[in-house]
């Protein structure tokens, strides 16, 4: 999804990625990632810092900041899979007759 992120007076649109354990009603966006001089990679990327306020006393804290579709879609490159446990439990409990019985190094569910 491309959402665009508007804090009133400038619109940014960014690609999103949901992450794993990321807190509910919070988003992270990288600042300053978007090229638009030199020869390598022009006009790629985001520049997110138009929606700071530096006259904040907290500048990269921005409350209000709404977010909405923008209709379109962009594929991301990803190289890590974190959410991707290839059938695996994210996290594995045993209890004690069980991890008595089965030994330090199992690694079945119990």
């Amino acid at each position: 999804m491309l959402p665009q992120f508007s804090n009133g007076k400038t619109v940014v649109e960014a690609p999103v990625l949901i992450q794993p354990g990321q807190a509910s009603g919070v988003a992270g966006l990288a600042l300053g990632y978007g090229r638009r001089t030199g020869s390598v990679a022009v006009d790629i990327g985001v520049n997110a810092y138009p929606l700071i306020d530096s006259s904040s006393r907290t500048p990269h804290l921005l409350a209000g900041i709404q977010i909405s579709r923008a209709g379109r879609r962009r594929p991301i490159a990803r190289t890590q899979m974190h959410d991707r446990m290839k059938g695996r439990d994210l996290a594995r409990s045993l209890t004690l007759a069980e991890y008595a019985r089965k030994g330090r190094g199992s690694r079945g569910s119990p």
